[in-house]
């Protein structure tokens, strides 16, 4: 299943590459010319940077689950960030979030609650904050997509009613779920209004850092895009592929990646390899760290069972 839908979702990317080529009147071997562009030390400083996202992330989560009471080594965590990418990444579905709950039940004896609860606000807020900077920039920079904008946000809007009636019936059907959704709100009231702010600081650092990662691939391929319009770029792409309920947003997001970049400026054919390196990067490096570490985990457990 892992190989199956890994070898889809490459796939699925090169097609995207080649339409979006296509209609932007760009060859593949000019999107090679630009992609070769990038020389040894400018590809080792994307990567790092790749890692610099991913240490703030590992960081929020660290800082939760402390002010939710438990203090987890960064080894830890970073193991299970990484090994919930790799699960996120190989299946159609989120599973890498109940692979979280578990790794942090099985490493850390952490309570199912409070792991939920920690996927609660990371998600909450994360959301927020991309759907926030997509809208704003949407409505100061492209008013004549706001239809288009509208109905992602209605689409938004039925998936949070939906999952909320689902939810609300097994509070009233299932005693187990409701016991258990009491202990997450429990949890969450752990958090003090001075945590949530903290966290919430840390997570508009991890959106700019990885606005700064656009910039710089932009840079490194001769081209330029402020800041401002990389995150606006990433924060509506991100948002856009999340309510087309698309695995990974896989074609959603990269479209509309390439959408902003080119509507502020960066050329087609930059824009489609700046969206291709970063997809590889997030995705690729992602998933294959994310497999080292599901390797360490396993054997860490074979060797405490031992």
């Amino acid at each position: 299943m892992k190989k199956f839908f890994l070898k889809y979702s490459v796939i699925i990317v090169l097609i995207i590459i080649v339409i979006l080529g296509y209609f932007s009147g760009i060859s593949i071997p000019d999107l090679l010319v630009n992609l070769g562009t990038l020389n040894f030390w400018q590809t080792i400083i994307i990567i790092t940077w790749f890692l610099v996202i991913a240490s703030l992330s590992i960081t929020g989560k660290k800082l939760i689950l402390y002010y939710l009471g438990y203090n987890v080594g960064y080894k830890n965590v970073t193991l299970i960030h990484f090994a919930s990418i790799s699960a996120h990444y190989s299946t159609p579905a989120k599973i890498g979030y109940p692979i979280t709950v578990y790794l942090l039940k099985k490493l850390e004896n952490i309570p199912l609650p409070i792991s939920t609860a920690t996927i609660v606000i990371e998600l909450a807020v994360t959301v927020f904050i991309v759907s926030m900077v997509g809208l704003i920039g949407s409505l100061l920079y492209f008013t004549n997509h706001l239809k288009s904008l509208w109905q992602g946000l209605i689409i938004l809007l039925l998936v949070i009613l939906v999952t909320t009636y689902i939810f609300y019936t097994l509070y009233r059907k299932s005693k187990k779920f409701k016991i258990f959704f009491e202990d997450i709100k429990k949890a969450l009231n752990l958090l003090s209004l001075k945590n949530i702010i903290t966290y919430f600081i840390v997570q508009i650092v991890v959106q700019i850092a990885i606005a700064i990662h656009i910039v710089m691939i932009t840079h490194f391929l001769e081209s330029e895009i402020s800041l401002w319009h990389a995150m606006i770029s990433f924060s509506a792409a991100f948002f856009i592929g999340a309510v087309s309920m698309v695995p990974m947003g896989i074609g959603t997001r990269d479209i509309s990646m390439v959408f902003y970049l080119s509507s502020f400026g960066v050329p087609s054919q930059i824009a489609i390899v700046v969206t291709v390196i970063q997809r590889v990067v997030t995705t690729g490096l992602g998933y294959l760290v994310g497999l080292i570490s599901s390797g360490i985990i396993g054997v860490k457990s074979i060797y405490s069972k031992k």
